[in-house]
């Protein structure tokens, strides 16, 4: 993973849900532009907010943190097995590991 989609991956949570400065959004949007990996990543953040949205449950804390490092971590076993594996899908497998629906 490159430094920039590390640090841009950092705000991916607080992008979606409008908690960045104006400079932190334009970096992130600057990114996203250009780097397909996060941009999926963004989608995929973005549909689990909004299927959450529209349940009755609450969101345990620090889930999208979770979901990231688990992101990161599924990676990481992935490069060392010698498999390849996008960040959205290693998110959509975890959404479909752990939303009670």
């Amino acid at each position: 993973m490159k430094k920039e989609c590390k640090d841009v991956g950092d705000h991916l949570g607080d992008y979606i849900n409008d908690k960045l400065t104006k400079e932190q959004r334009i970096r992130v949007m600057e990114h996203l532009l250009i780097c397909t990996e996060c941009r999926d990543s963004v989608k995929a953040l973005t549909t689990f907010r909004n299927i959450v949205k529209g349940h009755e449950f609450p969101i345990p804390e620090g889930a999208i943190d979770r979901i990231v490092e688990e992101s990161r971590f599924r990676k990481k076993r992935a490069e060392i097995n010698g498999t390849t594996e996008s960040r959205c899908v290693r998110i959509r497998n975890f959404l479909k590991r752990h939303l009670p629906f």
